[in-house]
């Protein structure tokens, strides 16, 4: 064959090559369309091993992912246990939606004040994983009721270095319940939720969900967030809430 033949066919054949990888490319790493997910993946949660009210029976966090003793919520009564008990408290404002990698959602998150933390500084970024053990744009499940953490809103957060990381330098909560609790005064929760009936764009303006029938649980919980988000006043003097 003659040698031009040869070398244009060569040209052709890269072209064609470098074609079929930006398209494999394009297909393969498309951009997550975060509004879909919200708009259309239901919220779903499973519950603790101690609560024996869970819409799904017979399930609990702590088997299903060998969690045991790993979140500090029945060792928790007052706030002090709380502070005592968790490794880092900071108050962040939550500035763009999270990344979704694998299983794991992790929040990308500014610090407004550090409360407990020497290795930290306020107005740098920090990133916390959600309690989410699986989503995808048909439904995702949160652990305990755990909700995600609301775009432009500020929480004070309790954390921990996580037990296994998919991403260097993360945090997690150190409280199903707990862990992070938004410092709006109107922030709700939700109770007698029935499983699959919101999406994730429903449960962001509510700090926990309930399975039905938990009204002591219910009392606890709210008993001990006042006592956070009065704590959290105290310590956010000056941090402007969104």
């Amino acid at each position: 064959m003659n040698p031009r033949k040869i070398f244009a066919l060569g040209i052709c054949i890269i072209i064609a090559l470098t074609i079929g990888v930006i398209m494999y490319a394009k297909n393969k790493f498309t951009m997550f369309n975060y509004n879909s997910y919200i708009e259309n993946s239901s919220y779903n949660f499973i519950n603790s091993i101690n609560n024996n009210d869970s819409d799904l029976e017979g399930m609990n966090y702590e088997q299903m992912f060998n969690l045991f003793d790993y979140f500090i919520d029945d060792k928790i009564s007052t706030i002090d246990d709380l502070i005592n008990l968790s490794d880092y408290i900071l108050i962040v404002n939550v500035d763009k939606q999270p990344i979704y990698k694998g299983s794991s959602v992790i929040n990308n998150c500014t610090i407004l004040k550090v409360i407990k933390g020497s290795n930290f500084k306020e107005n740098t970024k920090i990133r916390i994983y959600d309690l989410v053990f699986h989503w995808d744009y048909l439904r995702t499940y949160y652990l305990g009721g755990n909700t995600p953490l609301k775009i432009n809103d500020n929480y004070i957060v309790f954390l921990k270095k996580p037990k296994l990381a998919s991403e260097n330098e993360t945090y997690v909560f150190t409280s199903v319940k707990y862990g992070r609790i938004s410092i709006l005064e109107n922030r709700e929760i939700l109770e007698n939720y029935e499983q699959s009936s919101l999406n994730i764009k429903d449960i962001f303006n509510y700090d926990l969900v309930f399975s039905p029938n938990n009204y002591d649980e219910i009392i606890e919980y709210n008993r001990l967030v006042k006592e956070i988000r009065e704590f959290a006043k105290k310590q956010s003097v000056g941090v402007k809430n969104e």
